[in-house]
């Protein structure tokens, strides 16, 4: 006598996919959302232009600017202490006076766009881009 047995949760579970199909429509449309957004984020990252210059702003207002072409370090000491590197078309915060040191800790920046923040020192220092530059006196453009 040859007794069937019960069918088991796992059995149960694979029956389910095998008449339901092993993707429904919405896991279809789920998988190609996530893979267009992660090729747009793949050439967005691939896209980003070099920065010409840097800008430093204290309190809201341009302070300096400066090319990254050639290696500086720059003091600020406004309300606090913030020396500033530019080294090989990159930038950094090496030293402040501030509490947390986010700043510091911050990576280095080269591309159009980025900034470093020192909050408490009211310090940015944002990337401008090559046609941020103005033609005639090779500066970065302040308006």
């Amino acid at each position: 006598m040859n007794q069937r047995k019960a069918p088991t949760k796992e059995f149960e579970l694979l029956d389910h996919y095998r008449d339901k199909g092993l993707f429904r429509k919405s896991d279809i449309i789920t998988a190609t959302i996530i893979i267009a957004l992660i090729i747009v984020s793949v050439v967005f990252i691939s896209n980003r232009e070099q920065g010409a210059s840097v800008e430093i702003y204290y309190a809201g207002e341009l302070k300096r600017a400066y090319s990254l072409n050639q290696d500086r370090t720059i003091t600020i000491a406004e309300k606090g202490y913030n020396e500033i590197v530019i080294k090989d078309g990159e930038v950094y915060m090496r030293k402040a006076d501030c509490e947390n040191q986010i700043c510091v800790k911050t990576p280095s920046i080269k591309y159009t766009g980025q900034r470093i923040v020192c909050a408490p020192n009211g310090i940015v220092i944002i990337i401008r881009g090559k046609s941020e530059l103005d033609g005639i006196t090779g500066g970065a453009n302040a308006s």
